[in-house]
């Protein structure tokens, strides 16, 4: 008994493990990246976010880095009340727009995005004398 529940838990463990060794290794600083994981996030807020569960994955990281960046910042726009779900539609389609930027770091990509749209300029750190 001992032993056949070891071989299924090894057998779950091997399958597990192939399962995500498919996947390229998680690239913070990469826009095209990112634009994989837009893409993901676009199809599961199409389908009323009835995900497929490989995107699962995809979808929480992009929403995680678009929230990371765009919390991090300190925005002068702060006039308009900005949700997180606006920020996120507003950077998968920047990304899949413009194809030719995802050269750029990801997170320059997001503060554009949102200074295209709203003109979130960022505060600049160090204060004029």
């Amino acid at each position: 008994m001992r032993i056949a529940s070891l071989m299924v838990a090894a057998l779950t463990a091997s399958l597990m493990s192939n399962s995500y060794a498919e996947k390229p290794p998680y690239e913070p600083t990469s826009a095209t990246q990112l634009a994989g994981f837009a893409l993901a996030y676009e199809r599961a807020r199409a389908s009323g976010w009835q995900m497929r569960a490989e995107d699962a994955e995809d979808v929480g990281i992009f929403k995680g880095f678009v929230m990371g960046v765009f919390l991090s910042q300190k925005w002068l726009c702060a006039h308009e009340a900005i949700s997180l779900e606006q920020v996120e539609v507003v950077v998968a389609k920047y990304l899949r727009e413009n194809p030719e930027r995802w050269g750029m770091p990801a997170r320059d990509l997001v503060i554009e995005a949102a200074d295209r749209v709203w003109g979130c300029k960022k505060e600049p750190t160090t204060k004029p004398r």
